[in-house]
């Protein structure tokens, strides 16, 4: 039995995925986000204030 010669592996990375990491990393750069809070300390809104609200919007107040 011979052993069959392995294929060579394509360049890596190729220049198109260099070009394709650099619109990726240009696409996907950080932004500043500012969260609010709630006073229990939960994202606001907190579920408990969004299950008021809906109580006090289906009475009608």
């Amino acid at each position: 039995m011979t052993a069959t010669p392995h294929a060579q592996p394509p360049d890596f990375p190729s220049t198109e995925d260099i070009d394709d990491a650099h619109d990726i990393v240009y696409g996907h750069r950080p932004r500043q986000v500012i969260r609010w809070y709630c006073a229990c300390g939960d994202a606001y809104p907190c579920w408990e204030l969004r299950f008021a609200r809906l109580v006090l919007e289906a009475a009608g107040r």
